[in-house]
């Protein structure tokens, strides 16, 4: 295991003659909470497009997870949550023709090393919801519901049309009493 999640070494981006990253050494140690924190034009996002792959610096060296970021894998991306600022949605794409878009970038890969396809799950929308009661300090009554929405969850290669499975769980509740002595 690396010590650092994050590592940079004379990290620099330049976007024609201006310099968003001017040769950023940082070192995050793995297993810590962090925050990179600076003005509009900072070059935070910019940073953060770096280590996931989506943008080229234009010199010096960077690991992400203990992983050179020209050699991220699928799963290794997968293992990172990004927001970025810019919540704003393209006026010509919906929500799910966005997700689709964005979906190749994190696909479920774990064969793709051996020569496998990987594995794309169909966007779906399960509800759960769960409701308790203390009785007294003693008891509690709850109602649980998982997958309320009775969704099932479809999984493909590549394309939508190379289906491999569809799972049906099924809506499920479940109700009862916990007792705590």
């Amino acid at each position: 295991m690396n010590d650092f999640m994050i590592e940079t070494e004379n990290l620099t981006k330049f976007y024609g003659q201006k310099c968003a990253l001017n040769n950023l050494t940082i070192k995050i140690p793995a297993k810590s909470i962090s925050a990179i924190v600076g003005a509009n034009g900072a070059g935070k996002s910019t940073l953060f497009r770096i280590l996931l792959g989506t943008l080229k610096a234009s010199y010096g060296k960077a690991t992400l997870l203990g992983h050179d970021i020209n050699q991220l894998t699928p799963n290794l991306r997968g293992r990172v949550g990004f927001v970025n600022e810019e919540h704003s949605l393209p006026g010509w794409l919906t929500i799910k023709q966005l997700a689709k878009m964005q979906r190749s970038d994190y696909v479920n890969c774990s064969t793709c090393s051996r020569g496998g396809q990987p594995v794309q799950t169909e966007a779906y929308g399960q509800f759960d919801a769960s409701m308790s009661y203390d009785v007294n300090d003693h008891f509690t009554v709850f109602v649980e519901g998982v997958n309320i929405t009775d969704e099932d969850t479809r999984k493909y290669s590549m394309y939508e049309s190379r289906f491999l499975s569809l799972q049906d769980t099924g809506a499920r509740l479940s109700a009862g009493v916990r007792a705590t002595f």
